[in-house]
């Protein structure tokens, strides 16, 4: 049966020879479906559409990122010397 696996940001196609809710079986070994390295969708679509919220939802998590350290860059340039006050 075919399989479609994200590793980051790319989607192979793979034959798996059987599976469970949790597992598949791709070369003789057993994966599962969902891990930190690998995902196994049905389709095509599914396995884009995982892609492409996991992309969004880091990209949020960077400008959030960006915000705070804008933050904290302006606090640092705000700081005047007391002795030239």
């Amino acid at each position: 049966m075919k399989k479609y696996r994200t590793n980051g940001r790319a989607i192979a196609i793979v034959e798996a020879e059987r599976e469970t809710e949790q597992c598949v079986w791709v070369d003789g070994r057993r994966q599962a479906k969902k891990s930190d390295y690998y995902n196994f969708f049905d389709t095509w679509d599914d396995a884009h559409n995982f892609l492409k919220s996991c992309a969004q939802k880091e990209v949020l998590k960077a400008r959030r990122q960006l915000d705070y350290k804008l933050e904290g860059l302006e606090t640092i340039l705000a700081l005047r010397n007391p002795d030239e006050l």
